[in-house]
């Protein structure tokens, strides 16, 4: 009964390690790698306004948003679509306010 507990414990701090690990990951927006799949998905884009939906969250785009396709290449907010999948960097500006000020296209869904 006590190892059992214990076991249970062990699995519980893992879970919640990793699924932390994975979560700040995603809060923070880190670069993407070469086994990078973000399940983010753009539900609308305005230029002019400066802001994009992305899994219905609202966010403004940052000056000098660098946008990264999937050839590799340095894009621009003209190559961004609706239901298109990214992955995003979100930093602070200013004012305190979380704007994405790097976005990439996942290529998953095409």
């Amino acid at each position: 009964m006590f190892m059992n507990k214990w076991r249970c414990l062990l699995i519980a701090v893992c879970m919640i390690s990793f699924s932390t690990a994975a979560m700040a990951t995603r809060l923070t927006g880190s670069a993407p790698d070469a086994n990078s799949s973000p399940d983010w998905v753009i539900s609308h884009i305005n230029i002019k306004k400066r802001t994009i939906v992305i899994n219905d969250a609202t966010y403004k785009l940052a000056a000098g948003v660098r946008v990264h396709t999937i050839a590799n290449k340095q894009g621009s907010l003209d190559d961004l679509r609706r239901g298109m999948r990214v992955g995003y960097r979100l930093k602070d500006n200013e004012g305190g306010q979380a704007v994405i000020s790097e976005i990439w296209e996942s290529g998953l869904g095409r």
